[in-house]
């Protein structure tokens, strides 16, 4: 992974639209032209390969009281996990429908510690059965793209892909100046295409399982 800064996008993006000695995109403009570059490189990983761009450390809190609901963090796309703290071990939870919410207001529907669940709301987690959510949780999640905004901020990429954000940067600069953007839209589509084959399996010893079945029947003895 290669660190590169805002000072240097913004570099690259005026080499790629021959613009290093031109003033017609401000600063602040090409910042937004990039920002937004990042933003749709980011989409594409967390399509392909979302754990790019994943939180590497959990994220955790307490509900105590009558509390069932967390907000989550402001740069949470989606979530890769929520566990629960139960009898000294964290244990995953599963996610319930709105469809299904009745089925935790009834008692008689309840058992074990296998009844806690959770979904998002809005911008909260929510848990159930409502009335005893109270505990100790964490959850991984898949960050939004960081918004540059220093010439010293950087973005952490590998292989290059940042010339994917430079690029599309500087199609955005020769479309304001209504030029010719056709050998950068080129580049473009053939970055693309490297980094979607490059980014759908990141750890390349271990072929992708949804779960493995094995281990979940070793679990449940």
């Amino acid at each position: 992974m290669t660190d590169i800064s805002l000072a240097t996008l913004r570099t690259r993006a005026r080499e790629h639209a021959d613009m290093v000695s031109s003033s017609f995109v401000g600063t602040s403009e090409l910042d937004g032209f990039i920002n937004a570059s990042g933003g749709e490189l980011w989409d594409i990983l967390i399509t392909r390969y979302e754990d790019y761009c994943t939180t590497p450390e959990w994220s955790t809190f307490t509900l105590s009281g009558s509390d069932y609901q967390r907000s989550l963090p402001s740069d949470c796309v989606k979530l890769r996990g929520v566990e629960f703290y139960d009898r000294g071990e964290w244990s995953a939870l599963k996610r319930y429908t709105l469809e299904d919410r009745d089925r935790w207001r009834d008692t008689q529907w309840r058992w074990g510690s296998d009844e806690r669940r959770y979904t998002i709301l809005g911008s909260k987690l929510s848990f159930v059965p409502e009335d005893s959510a109270a505990g100790d949780y964490r959850f991984r999640y898949v960050q939004a793209w960081t918004v540059l905004s220093s010439s010293t901020q950087t973005v952490s990429l590998p292989n290059g892909w940042e010339e994917y954000i430079s690029v599309d940067a500087a199609i955005k600069c020769k479309q304001k100046e209504e030029s010719d953007t056709t050998a950068l839209e080129m580049r473009k589509a053939a970055l693309l295409r490297r980094i979607e084959a490059a980014a759908s399996n990141r750890d390349a010893g271990e072929q992708e399982f949804l779960t493995d079945p094995n281990e979940v029947w070793s679990r449940g003895w």
